[in-house]
């Protein structure tokens, strides 16, 4: 349940913040919102607020805000409709399109002969006849069509978005984007206030975790690592330049505790194969035992599980992480690899293909790294928080630039390696287990993913509608609102069609 209560939790931030980008500055700029909507699909709930209708609806991938003029028709009746009119001083309050509504029983049934619900060069009016005779009535501008279990109030030239200049409609669509942008340099800021500022000029540490390679050599918090290696450590720096010396080996620590004792020892260092997907298990030092194998990784699906002893890479034998280490770090293109591993005392053959280091360093990362899980004393700056907000924000902008660019050059990965709602569920469960500033980060780092995918030029999300504005502009035409629709559509059918297909994947991972 916690692990549904943080999916609902990071989705409902990022799109209610996405969508109120899109609604803030479309009323600033005063057009009508029918309806600012979490999810898609069926009405769960609903309140009306002014004149939109905030609702929640059953399929959480998504959410809307519906501007007046925006996609719907000027009018949602058309000639030879029947209607009932409510009608207060000679003009028409309310178009009933519920015929069967007890509340407007008493209301005579009339055939729509004209209309124009617009009223761009002049008035809104409504010609509607009965057995006897056509009459012609003047519509109220703020008035309504009532359906079934709402009603919706008409839509105005001057309140639609197309009546808007340029610019206001262009803040209007990309708000939205902007929104998620703003929300992940928010929480990368609080992430920031809570850890602190690192101190890199000196090598005490900070608290050390049960179960960490460093906690289980005996550091603990407070300590000061004097020499790792035998060589002496002057900050942070030193510190990091010798335990990645020699990837996957053991180091020699020695440190000062806080009672100005002098202790050393081995740290058998966590060796993480970012180009294949697994971790080396840091507590048995005995046999290459893997753990903490990603089901989503290459190896995984060649295989590979969770307590498999390595004692072959590519039919060499290997005897330490060490040895393993150098076998992976040397792999800079996509590798087919062969690993001989022992299962239950029976020898078995995993293969799979490798990342490449072009794949694994767009994410930030090496091909394989080591940690002996330690890190510096943090302390409370304000500035390090603003700064680190708007740092990790376009470190994060700029790796998910570099996947989409990787999507489209690279043989190694495709359209089906993303996640849909299944595989973010999946993930989010896993982070929400490490506390909630982990949770914090994910949300963060989707915020960026949704802000970027949005502003893509594709039809039916955001930058194709920015598209058609950037057109608008240089050639002072407008696109039709009939075919920037149909585009649209399009658009929206074949992202459903991936979605689709994608979440398929994503559940058929998860049964694997």
């Amino acid at each position: 349940m916690v692990g549904f209560f943080a999916f609902i939790f990071v989705f409902g931030v990022i799109i209610i913040v996405h969508e109120f980008g899109h609604y803030y500055f479309a009323k600033k700029a005063g057009v009508l919102c029918h309806e600012f909507s979490f999810g898609m699909g069926p009405l769960l709930w609903s309140i009306k607020k002014g004149e939109t209708q905030f609702s929640v609806r059953l399929f959480l991938i998504g959410g809307y805000v519906m501007m007046a003029g925006e996609d719907q028709e000027t009018s949602m009746i058309k000639q030879e409709s029947i209607v009932k009119l409510k009608i207060k001083d000679g003009i028409v309050e309310k178009i009933i399109l519920d015929l069967k509504n007890e509340k407007y029983k008493d209301l005579e049934e009339v055939e729509v002969v004209d209309i124009d619900l617009y009223g761009k060069d002049g008035d809104m009016f409504i010609v509607c006849k009965n057995d006897f005779q056509e009459t012609k009535y003047l519509v109220k501008r703020d008035g309504s069509y009532v359906y079934s279990k709402k009603e919706l109030q008409f839509s105005p030239y001057e309140r639609c978005m197309e009546s808007r200049t340029l610019w206001q409609r262009t803040k209007a669509v990309f708000g939205g984007p902007l929104m998620n942008f703003l929300l992940a340099i928010v929480v990368f800021i609080i992430i920031g206030l809570v850890n602190g500022k690192p101190n890199f000029d000196s090598t005490v540490l900070n608290e050390t975790e049960p179960g960490t390679p460093s906690y289980i050599a005996g550091l603990r918090e407070s300590d000061k690592i004097i020499k790792i290696n035998d060589n002496e450590l002057t900050d942070w720096a030193d510190l990091a330049a010798e335990v990645d010396k020699n990837i996957g080996g053991n180091v020699l620590v020695e440190w000062e505790t806080p009672a100005k004792e002098i202790k050393e020892e081995w740290v058998v260092p966590q060796v993480i194969f970012y180009s294949a997907g697994f971790l080396s298990d840091h507590t048995v030092t005995d046999k290459l035992v893997v753990t903490e194998i990603n089901k989503n990784s290459i190896s995984y699906g060649g295989g590979l599980r969770n307590g498999d002893e390595i004692i072959k890479v590519n039919g060499d034998e290997v005897n330490s992480w060490q040895l393993v280490s150098e076998k992976f770090s040397s792999y800079s293109e996509a590798t087919e690899v062969n690993l001989t591993v022992i299962r239950d005392g029976v020898e078995k053959d995993i293969n799979f293909t490798t990342y490449s280091e072009e794949v694994i360093s767009s994410q930030g990362v090496e091909l394989v790294d080591s940690y002996i899980s330690v890190s510096p004393v943090r302390t409370f700056n304000i500035f390090y928080a603003i700064k680190s907000g708007f740092t990790n924000s376009y470190a994060t902008v700029k790796s998910v630039g570099t996947t989409f660019k990787l999507l489209i050059t690279s043989s190694e990965i495709g359209i089906f390696d993303l996640s849909g709602p299944v595989g973010i569920y999946i993930v989010t469960n896993e982070i929400a287990t490490g506390g909630f500033l982990r949770l914090l980060g994910w949300l963060g780092m989707l915020s960026i993913n949704v802000g970027v995918l949005n502003i893509l030029p594709i039809p039916a999300l955001d930058g194709g509608r920015l598209i058609f504005l950037g057109y608008e502009g240089i050639s002072k035409k407008r696109v039709s609102r009939t075919v920037e629709n149909r585009i649209h559509n399009i658009g929206y059918i074949a992202l459903l069609g991936l979605i689709f297909l994608i979440t398929f994947k994503d559940i058929f991972k998860l049964f694997r």
